[in-house]
């Protein structure tokens, strides 16, 4: 219980909420304060214009999450917070390499999958290297001298193939057929 007071004409008079009054007037502002901080300095909901569930509840999760860790910081731990932008930085970079597989066990970075960003937008199909090529230098082929060039298949650990394939995906990475099929049927 906490003590308050009342001014009124004849005087301050001073009395003591019920308990239950008592919290919900200590922590009334924390809602507010919460919305706030979520909304500041960029709200995600609003920059990130989208119309799909899934985003949507992310968004919400993660501008929570922000909130979250900075009161927990500021109140519980007695440290200044970090800035918004600077936790959110940290975040995303946490989650572009986030090495948790589907079962949230953690997998070895070489075990996943290479793939470029534009990966995601073009068809998945196995094609072959121009004759006298060697590796995808990213705007071409480097020159061999050789005409059929063979590289060791990159596209998951611990395949040894020497083949020609790509997945044009991603040319800079040699694909064997077998690992083609795993990497279509893990997208």
């Amino acid at each position: 219980m906490h003590e308050t007071f009342r001014r009124t004409a004849s005087g301050d008079v001073r009395f003591k909420y019920p308990e239950p009054m008592s919290w919900h007037n200590k922590a009334k502002h924390w809602v507010d304060n919460h919305n706030q901080w979520r909304h500041a300095p960029i709200d995600l909901a609003e920059i990130w214009k989208m119309q799909w569930w899934p985003h949507c509840q992310f968004s919400f999760f993660l501008s929570i999450s922000e909130v979250n860790e900075a009161t927990s910081r500021g109140r519980a731990r007695g440290v200044i917070a970090d800035p918004v932008l600077t936790f959110r930085k940290k975040l995303a970079i946490k989650l572009m390499e986030n090495t948790l597989n589907s079962e949230g066990r953690t997998m070895s970075p070489s075990s996943r999958l290479l793939r470029s960003r534009e990966s995601f937008l073009v068809e998945h199909s196995l094609d072959v290297q121009p004759a006298y090529s060697g590796k995808w230098t990213g705007n071409s082929w480097s020159k061999t001298k050789q005409k059929h060039q063979k590289l060791y298949c990159r596209a998951t650990a611990g395949c040894t193939n020497r083949i020609r394939t790509y997945c044009v995906c991603n040319k800079r990475v040699p694909m064997c057929q077998s690992c083609h099929i795993t990497h279509v049927t893990t997208l």
